[in-house]
């Protein structure tokens, strides 16, 4: 059964592209009927030697796959009913993009994610061009002379220029300011961020905003990057390991910057023990500035899926086994959660939102980022703690 989110997104997706179906079978068939009831046509079928005929007929063509070469891709989008390696690895070996222009229909989701020019950073590896006050990195919601500044920090999750719907951070603007606040929230989330990353980017820029309240949302990156040194994420490894510099005057003329890079020292630290650690850090930075700290653990699939029924829990694990954090993911989430809640020293300045959408319906459209409705269940959530705990 397809959910309401997944029908909404294949029509808005039909809208910019035309479908074309992979396979001749019951399966491809069944896309084809669904996509008519919507009143979508899609183009035709493309078939390979491995495709098996059905009896029913329908009145599109079929074409080899690999007439696809003769199509704008950009405005193509191939359908699969579930992920088929040797079809993929044919599509992808014609010039198409999975997710871009080849989607899984039994787990379609709208790709809500936009372009973002990013730049190169000395220090965080890099970071998004938006620009607030001058300094790269952050958008600011509200009045410039609000009577509270909050800065909020976090990766793709708290990130507004990422995806296309509204940040909790906004959200949480408009809330605060609808209960009488005058509230200013600066939105210093970028995508990819580890933890490490987002301290190093509050100690060179965020206190340059004097800000009364730092709210950091994170938890998910940490448990994502699977590195040896747990502060430093695939991004900026990427990044760094491209760099060959030939010095030519300076100090240095003359010598050569071979591509090795130093990522500091390993540690055999939990991923648990590090966000910890961190965070105290960055709490004691803010308390030397005065600034109150507050961090909340986000939520992500694997603690919703004991809640779903069978063939939605198959359905999203499908699409995190994509993404390619099925086990690994499943497996640290249950065990960095669990190290937080038997730990015997907690963090007073930490608030568990890990379990905020276990009563709600369908807010994920991957496996941790959500629809608007997840991000003002955040803001709202963020907006109840900060007012019990009278930071505001």
């Amino acid at each position: 059964m397809l959910s309401f989110y997944q029908l909404y997104s294949i029509i808005k997706d039909s809208q910019d592209h035309s479908f074309v179906i992979y396979g001749i079978n019951q399966r491809a068939e069944k896309i084809y009927n669904i996509l008519t009831m919507l009143d979508i046509e899609p183009l035709y079928f493309v078939i390979d030697n491995n495709t098996e005929d059905f009896s029913s007929p329908v009145p599109i063509p079929s074409k080899s796959v690999y007439d696809l070469l003769y199509e704008d891709l950009t405005k193509i989008v191939v359908l699969l009913y579930e992920y088929d390696e040797r079809a993929v690895d044919i599509l992808v070996g014609i010039g198409l993009d999975f997710q871009r222009n080849i989607r899984l229909f039994s787990s379609y989701r709208e790709r809500l994610q936009l372009h973002v020019e990013y730049s190169l950073d000395v220090i965080l590896g890099y970071i998004s061009q938006k620009t607030y006050k001058g300094i790269r990195g952050f958008s600011g919601f509200g009045s410039d002379d609000a009577q509270i500044k909050i800065l909020t920090l976090g990766g793709s999750t708290t990130a507004n220029d990422a995806y296309d719907c509204v940040s909790w951070s906004e959200l949480l603007q408009r809330k605060l300011d609808a209960n009488g606040y005058s509230v200013l929230v600066i939105c210093g989330g970028v995508s990819g961020y580890s933890l490490y990353q987002e301290m190093n980017l509050l100690i060179r820029d965020g206190l340059l905003y004097k800000p009364d309240i730092v709210v950091d949302f994170s938890g998910i990156n940490q448990i994502c990057y699977n590195e040896d040194n747990l502060n430093i994420q695939p991004y900026q490894k990427f990044i760094f390991s491209k760099l060959h510099i030939n010095n030519t005057d300076g100090p240095w003329q003359n010598t050569n910057m071979a591509p090795t890079v130093n990522y500091g020292a390993k540690t055999d630290e939990t991923f648990y023990m590090n966000y910890k650690r961190l965070l105290r850090i960055m709490n004691s930075i803010c308390m030397g500035e005065d600034i109150r700290f507050i961090s909340y653990f986000q939520p992500n699939i694997t603690y919703k899926l004991h809640n779903l029924n069978l063939q939605e829990k198959e359905m999203r694990m499908n699409h995190v086994k994509q993404l390619g954090y099925n086990q690994f993911l499943t497996v640290e989430s249950e065990k960095f959660r669990r190290e937080m809640l038997y730990d015997d020293e907690p963090l007073v300045f930490q608030t568990d939102l890990s379990r905020i959408f276990d009563e709600i319906g369908d807010v994920y459209y991957d496996y941790v980022h959500v629809y608007e409705k997840g991000n003002e269940i955040i803001a709202e959530h963020v907006m109840q703690d900060l007012l019990k705990r009278k930071y505001l």
